[in-house]
């Protein structure tokens, strides 16, 4: 018992928080794993899920995290992933855990088991949230980290994104979930508003959590498809005004962040997804000039490791709406982009993947 209380406390939302110190990637505290059945578990429904991770309730200001923190952060999280393969805990998962200042609990959603890390409601800042599917298996070669980095900005998609993860389709699916837990546009003043440098924004700022964390789980996991989804308005055009607009009728926009040339990924997404959801999916560059993610931080990342992979989903405002309202349609979409994460070369999976009307 004396050697679970530390977990424990580590790991119960209640715990009380403070300034954790640094903690060394190996810890000495326990002398062996931890059963994943210690780490306290909530059963929820995928709204409650949702309203657990993003807690639109809540505004506080962005709170950029202590160096240990985010140190902690980029040691925890791929060992997160692996208990969540294996069934049991790296020994210093409790005080790597306490040293983030966040908490780690297992949900059960619809009789599906995850770890997430997350933060505390009272000291909610801007961390982000990092769900980890349990799965008695090893991780498959490419592997898929499924991503909505911009929620309550781009409407919808952390909503589409939770439902693809928390229901995903038969098949291959994701081994985790990221995504963001305050406003991009949020700032350390509390106030939301875009400035010329947005702290709360996991894409275009390098020190961000999320863009540590995935690119530590990267960096240990090799074959990493990171895909990302975000949304964009009517007549979108990128932010710096400096490329064309989107061609009229575009519903998505698939790009690998790369201006030069797509690659075979988001080539074969592009035409799969197209042949799925209609003609208005455009490959970047080729087909549209906007909205390519090429100053995506963890693109920039993800190109010095290798046989890491990127995919950048830009969604109109009507695709949104129909995913979130067509479970069908949204299960097809998933198991068809859940496939080409996962396929060494996409270019030559099967046809015989998921059909249906746009």
């Amino acid at each position: 018992m004396k050697r679970l209380l530390p977990l424990l406390m580590a790991m119960l939302p209640s715990a009380a928080c403070g300034a954790p110190p640094h903690v060394a990637a190996t810890s000495t505290s326990q002398a062996s794993k931890t059963a994943l059945e210690q780490v306290p578990i909530r059963s929820l429904s995928v709204a409650q899920a949702d309203a657990e991770i993003w807690r639109p309730e809540l505004r506080p200001a962005f709170r950029a995290p202590t160096e240990a923190q985010a140190v902690a952060l980029e040691q925890l999280v791929p060992r997160l992933l692996d208990g969540a393969r294996t069934g049991a805990l790296a020994p210093d998962v409790p005080d790597l855990t306490a040293a983030t200042g966040m908490q780690l609990e297992r949900w059960d959603v619809l009789g599906h088991a995850h770890l997430v890390l997350h933060e505390r409601p009272e000291d909610r800042h801007g961390m982000g949230a990092y769900l980890f599917a349990i799965t008695p298996a090893p991780l498959p070669a490419p592997w898929m980290l499924w991503e909505a980095p911009h929620a309550y900005h781009d409407v919808d998609t952390g909503t589409i994104a939770a439902a693809m993860y928390f229901t995903p389709p038969p098949g291959p699916a994701p081994a985790a979930f990221f995504t963001n837990t305050l406003h991009r546009y949020t700032q350390i003043d509390g106030k939301r508003s875009k400035r010329s440098t947005n702290p709360a924004d996991a894409c275009h700022d390098a020190a961000h959590p999320l863009n540590r964390a995935t690119l530590a789980v990267a960096r240990t996991h090799p074959g990493a498809t990171v895909v990302q989804l975000h949304g964009f308005g009517a007549g979108a055009a990128p932010e710096d005004g400096d490329e064309p607009r989107l061609p009229e009728g575009t519903t998505m926009v698939v790009s690998a962040g790369v201006k030069e040339a797509p690659t075979a990924l988001s080539t074969a997404a592009a035409t799969r997804i197209r042949a799925l959801l209609g003609p208005g999916v455009r490959l970047y560059p080729t087909e549209a000039g906007a909205l390519g993610a090429t100053t995506n931080v963890e693109m920039r990342g993800l190109r010095d490791i290798p046989g890491a992979r990127f995919l950048h989903l830009e969604t109109a405002a009507e695709l949104r709406s129909a995913l979130v309202i067509d479970a069908a349609r949204r299960d097809r979409f998933g198991a068809l982009l859940f496939a080409l994460a996962h396929a060494a070369s996409p270019e030559s999976l099967p046809e015989l993947l998921p059909q249906g009307t746009p």
